[in-house]
């Protein structure tokens, strides 16, 4: 019992982690709330030419009120070098929405990679890589004050990511380690693997959102001039949203009350083996879907020409690898081409031996369910 639980309290995070861990998300909150500050005071405060104020005489003989030390007065030589100096420091946080989302989604990966290097913890995974798209969202704020589209594109993305990141964080402060993980985990190169692909999947899913901020806020086309895109977008991401939630709180509850060594297949997961990774995928096409008339913003030209108009359709492409990168990992997790978790799964469940889990396997699809109770 004692070797048992020092195995435990190895692979958990120690005390010091954990304010290391308290210690960069206030950090990295300080620089969000930076940028946030900027942007709202360029909004408001614009940088035009002011009215030069004439300074009477006596006052500009006045002694500086800047503080003196010990008798001493002000040097300005002194306090103009230090003012020049602060203004050459560069911000942490460019000031496109589109980079400065980028930026934090990078920067809170390469966090997730340096805690898992000191502290082998699993604990963290999803919290700072799903979590990333919540934060991501915050520099379009300012921008999207000005288009409904883009507020309710950076809501959907929120919703999303506080939803998932919250569920999962907290499934692992009670199971502790992912099995699947451990192995690669176990190496250097395989964490920096791991947060590598992380950072990718972060940045390249956020597409359909994040490439709306670089379209002007003049060119939007208004929510009232695109019904259809508009409702099609909503049905498919709360039909994806509510998918992904239903199946991972009954495969929670499940997991609660079931007798070890049971495979999930109630609800939701008789209709399919990755329920949640379908709604997944159906709640960011329904985000592709929504962005898609700011997507598809045509800048005026000289002549419309072939080129011209395939051109207009470039973010719509870049887009479009959202959808594609998640399907090819959702597809190559399922089938065991990325990870060993279907070789985990049969071993454990007993595929070939237990006629109903191999009923299961061999009959339910694998993403997309077939609707109305049949298989």
């Amino acid at each position: 019992m004692s070797q048992h639980r020092s195995n435990r309290s190895r692979r958990h995070p120690t005390t010091i982690s954990r304010r290391l861990y308290h210690l960069v998300l206030l950090l990295v909150a300080s620089c969000i709330s930076s940028s946030w500050h900027e942007h709202t005071v360029a909004a408001a405060f614009p940088t035009s030419p002011q009215p030069i104020m004439t300074i009477p005489s006596q006052v500009r003989q006045r002694r500086p009120l800047t503080p003196t030390l010990r008798g001493g007065g002000g040097n300005p030589s002194t306090t103009a070098t230090t003012s020049t100096s602060l203004a050459a420091v560069p911000p942490l946080l460019s000031s496109n929405p589109f980079w400065a989302s980028q930026q934090l989604t990078l920067g809170i990966n390469a966090l997730g990679l340096v805690i898992s290097l000191v502290t082998q913890s699993h604990v963290h995974l999803d919290l700072l890589g799903t979590g990333a798209f919540a934060v991501s969202v915050l520099p379009a704020a300012p921008v999207a004050n000005a288009s409904g589209r883009l507020a309710i594109s950076c809501g959907m993305v929120a919703l999303w990511s506080v939803k998932l990141a919250g569920f999962l964080f907290f499934r692992a402060t009670r199971v502790h380690t992912d099995g699947r993980l451990t192995t690669t985990l176990s190496t250097v190169s395989g964490t920096v693997g791991f947060w590598v692909i992380s950072a990718i999947w972060g940045v390249v899913t956020a597409l359909p959102h994040s490439l709306t901020t670089t379209s002007t806020t003049a060119a939007m086309p208004t929510l009232s001039s695109t019904p259809v895109t508009n409702l099609v977008g909503l049905v498919l991401f709360s039909a994806g949203w509510l998918l992904e939630t239903t199946a991972d709180v009954q495969k929670w509850n499940f997991k609660q009350t079931a007798p070890s060594g049971s495979f999930c297949n109630v609800g939701v997961w008789n209709w399919s083996q990755h329920p949640n990774w379908c709604g997944n995928f159906l709640l960011w096409m329904g985000i592709l879907v929504w962005n898609l008339p700011s997507l598809m913003t045509v800048e005026p030209v000289e002549k419309i020409t072939w080129w011209s108009t395939l051109w207009s359709y470039r973010k719509v492409a870049l887009a479009a690898l959202s959808p594609l990168l998640l399907g090819t990992l959702f597809y190559g997790q399922a089938t065991g081409s990325i990870t060993d978790s279907v070789s985990m799964a049969n071993e454990k469940y007993g595929y070939g031996t237990d006629p109903v889990y191999t009923e299961y396997i061999n009959s339910t699809p694998l993403f997309f369910p077939r609707w109305f109770g049949t298989k």
